[in-house]
């Protein structure tokens, strides 16, 4: 579990957040908005171009007290060192000098235009400095992740969240297994006299299988018909369909390794690993997706 105490933002922090946020998700412009929107409908024709233009005209400061509440999130399921490395670097881009070593730019960052700081977020992204090279992507990354999980943004990008109700109505009909009776119930540990050790506790079984995902649990499966007594060993969580929320926020913190903040060590790849019951067949599903014709063009 993480142990980190939970992220909060200045009033300043939260100024240059909001600015950099808008930097990724700006207001396109009326013109552009519509060209956005009738060229994404080549590709998905059932959303519909009123959403797709607000969406191109919705900037991240819109839904400035969600898209900040999303961020601190985050940042609370990360490792508690890149809070305290974030408010340092907000600290200095909301200072004149700060910003202008930082950016090349006379600060606060927050009184820069959304060209500017896109100017400089690009400048971040194509540094031959590894560390400015690593701002950059994370701030993408922390940008990307707040505004595909804003519900305003869910109808532009043809998402809809499944009928919670009804995924639990149909998971009691369907007499779904609870899990939880598989646990093995780990007894408090009874005082011990301060010059003994508490002894483990032992399970008796035949096979441990590590991993609970496609392979493990089909081998676990074919064990137990086979006979033998199997230890089934996960680290991540059930989630049943009582508790479920089918919300980005918190699927990356209850199906994900490291809360969804997995990441090569220069982040160049997320790498979104689960961790849950299932492992993979968890958080994957099989989908083939028409590649958009730029794409094939390219």
């Amino acid at each position: 579990a993480n142990s980190a105490p939970e992220f909060h933002f200045t009033e300043v922090e939260r100024l240059v957040l909001l600015s950099m946020m808008d930097a990724f998700f700006a207001d396109l412009g009326e013109v552009a908005a519509k060209d956005f929107a009738a060229n994404l409908r080549l590709c998905a024709p059932t959303v519909d171009e009123d959403e797709l233009v607000a969406f191109a005209r919705r900037p991240a400061s819109a839904s400035a007290d969600d898209m900040v509440a999303l961020v601190a999130g985050k940042i609370t399921s990360g490792p508690f060192h890149d809070g305290e490395q974030l408010r340092v670097l907000f600290k200095a881009l909301s200072s004149r000098l700060g910003c202008k070593v930082l950016t090349g730019k006379l600060g606060p960052f927050y009184k820069l235009s959304t060209s500017d700081a896109q100017e400089v977020i690009k400048s971040w992204l194509c540094s031959p400095l590894a560390p400015m090279r690593e701002l950059g992507k994370g701030m993408k990354l922390l940008a990307a992740f707040a505004s595909m999980a804003l519900h305003p943004n869910w109808k532009a990008i043809g998402y809809a969240r499944p009928d919670l109700q009804a995924m639990r109505e149909s998971a009691r009909k369907m007499q779904a297994f609870d899990f939880s009776a598989c646990r093995v119930a780990v007894e408090s540990p009874q005082p011990m006299p301060s010059n003994q050790e508490p002894q483990p506790q032992e399970i008796i079984c035949d096979c441990v299988v590590v991993g609970s995902g496609p392979g493990g649990a089909v081998l676990a499966a074919e064990l137990t018909e086979a006979g033998f007594r199997v230890a089934l060993l996960e680290v991540g969580q059930w989630q049943s369909s009582e508790t479920q929320t089918c919300s980005e926020r918190e699927g990356f913190c209850e199906a994900y390794q490291m809360n969804g903040n997995l990441f090569t060590k220069h982040k160049d790849l997320t790498i979104l690993a689960a961790s849950a019951l299932g492992g993979g067949s968890a958080v994957n599903w099989s989908c083939c997706l028409p590649p958009p014709q730029q794409v094939r063009e390219e």
